[in-house]
């Protein structure tokens, strides 16, 4: 699937950006570091399905995460009889639900196309593999 390779360029991209850092530190690949993590306070990992993106007008990379699902109802009416269980299906809203699908976007990335180019040279060398 296209977004999961685009998700192990963005991973990819990240690593990138975080070696050039230790490099800046000057720290070497044979010393240790230790990462510590912090999370935002409303820190909230998102299941996503599929990812819907393109080129944004300033030339960067836009792929915004959806998760698809088919709509619900947005109401339902049903019987109430005496014996106080709830009875059969009376009305419902009239939205055409067999023809419609719901994509929820929860949330998305921006690369500029200079690091994408670099992540995807790093990927064509081998550095970061496909399934």
């Amino acid at each position: 699937m296209a977004w999961v390779s685009l998700i192990i360029i963005v991973f990819f991209f990240f690593f990138e950006c975080l070696k050039g850092i230790i490099v800046a530190w000057g720290v070497t690949m044979s010393d240790n570091i230790r990462f510590k993590y912090v999370f935002a306070e409303d820190y909230n990992p998102k299941y996503v399905n599929g990812a819907y993106g393109g080129v944004s007008p300033s030339g960067e990379i836009v792929v915004n995460f959806y998760f698809e699902r088919h709509p619900l109802p947005k109401f339902d009416t049903c019987q109430l009889p005496s014996d106080g269980q709830i009875g059969d299906l009376t009305m419902r809203d009239l939205e055409d639900l067999n023809n419609l699908v719901i994509r929820y976007i929860q949330n998305g990335v921006v690369i500029s196309l200079d690091h994408a180019k670099e992540i995807e040279q790093q990927r064509l060398k081998g550095k970061v593999k496909e399934e």
